[in-house]
């Protein structure tokens, strides 16, 4: 009897866990330091961890001297490991206090370097194509377009193949961001796998919202 009382009251338990409201899962957020000011950077969604240390050192070894890797946050819901974002800033622009006009010059020569005569139009093509892959060289990145700017964002995307260790090619779609924020530039990259339309209808949503989400951490 004493047994029938104990799996009564383990199957009630299990049915109360079972049965219970469950707590919305809470996004991560880190913190950074760019110069002098500090900022609350909260994760693509609430699906990502913190970059292991391991995967943190590679992505520091892969960007440009001028770039400094602030924070990094990858998906384990992901099966390919490829999703993932990161945090930047640049080195030499740390110690200044940008003016809205600095920062306009800065996007403008973003732009320029970019090369995409007709920036705006180009991503909502590669939608319209499905095809953001054609005239893509391994490790070399094509600007699909803008997807958003504004006097204290802009927000862009881009499509670049990578050779896997078999050989194969492994195509990514990365969207970017630079932020004005308290006079400085924080730059955000989410990297996804590339599947073609619905990836990159996804990807623009997903960016502008954790874009936003920055600025409302630290506003």
């Amino acid at each position: 009897m004493k047994q029938l009382h104990s799996l009564f009251a383990l199957f009630t338990a299990v049915c109360c866990l079972a049965f219970a409201p469950q707590a919305k899962a809470e996004t991560l957020q880190l913190n950074i330091t760019v110069g002098e000011k500090s900022f609350v950077v909260p994760a693509p969604s609430e699906h990502f961890v913190e970059m292991s240390a391991p995967l943190a050192l590679q992505v520091k070894a892969s960007l440009p001297g001028s770039n400094r890797f602030l924070c990094g946050f990858t998906d384990p819901q992901d099966a390919t490991m490829i999703t993932s974002a990161t945090i930047q800033s640049i080195v030499p622009l740390e110690a200044q206090s940008l003016t809205k006009e600095d920062f306009a010059l800065i996007v403008a020569q973003s732009k320029a370097m970019l090369g995409s005569d007709s920036f705006n139009d180009e991503f909502d093509k590669a939608i319209e194509s499905a095809d953001g892959l054609k005239g893509v060289d391994i490790g070399q990145p094509k600007v699909l377009g803008a997807l958003q700017e504004a006097p204290d964002r802009f927000v862009y995307a881009m499509v670049i193949v990578l050779s896997g260790p078999d050989g194969k090619a492994i195509p990514l779609l990365i969207g970017s961001s630079m932020v004005h924020l308290h006079g400085k530039l924080v730059m955000q990259t989410l990297t996804v796998p590339f599947d073609g339309e619905q990836s990159l209808e996804a990807l623009k949503p997903r960016m502008l919202v954790w874009v936003q989400a920055l600025i409302d951490s630290n506003s």
